[in-house]
This record gives C-alpha cells, structure tokens and sequence, in this order.
C-alpha cells in the first residue's frame, strides 16, 4: 500500500508517494511548474541532458543486474543527435532500466 503527501514549493503542490519503503517525487507535478499544458515535453528535455543520461546509466550499472550496456551506448550515441529526445516509456526499455525514478501516476494513483 502507497502513502501520498504533498508539499508546496513555490506555490506549486508536488505529491510525494511512499512505496515499499521508497519515497517517489512526482516528476509531472515539478514540470507543471514549468509548463502546465505540456509536462510531459519538459521531463522529456530534463531525460534527455547529458548529465540525466550519465546519471541513469550510472544507476543502473550499480542497481540493475540486468543492465544493458550495449543498448544504453546506442542510445547515449543517439543522445549527440540534433532532435534527440529520451522519454521513460520508450527509449530506456532499450537498455532494460528498471525504473527507479519513473512511476506512472493516473488518476492520483501511483504504480510499481
């Protein structure tokens, strides 16, 4: 069972879930700060800076046993790219990332 709270940062209420000993931060609710009507857009840019890429594949070489570094080089190779855009949904099922940070939230719930 999930405890969700909110907290307000900068006028802008951010849930923050509890899950198996976990706390997860709505990444959607900190990107409505920046563009109510296209959160999704906003994650996609943070996800796809450098920085984010090196990041989640450090991650996932120390958390993830099944780790795919062959298809995170592709798609840290990719990342060079003009247009390039890294989403949670599609591009890191390529290097079997377990997610850590990316729950789905619908209707206020969130799932594992």
């Amino acid at each position: 069972m999930s405890k969700k709270e909110n907290v307000s940062v900068q006028g802008t209420e951010i849930a923050i879930v509890s899950f198996r000993r976990d706390d997860y931060i709505s990444l959607t609710d900190m990107a409505k700060h920046k563009n109510a009507e296209i959160p999704g857009i906003v994650i996609s840019h943070w996800m796809s800076t450098n920085f984010s890429i090196n990041y989640m594949g450090l991650w996932e070489q120390m958390n993830n046993s099944d780790f795919n570094i062959t298809g995170f080089r592709e798609v840290k190779m990719m990342s060079t790219e003009p247009g390039f855009a890294l989403s949670p949904n599609a591009d890191t099922t390529r290097f079997a990332a377990k997610r850590a940070s990316y729950t789905a939230q619908q209707h206020g719930n969130y799932t594992d």
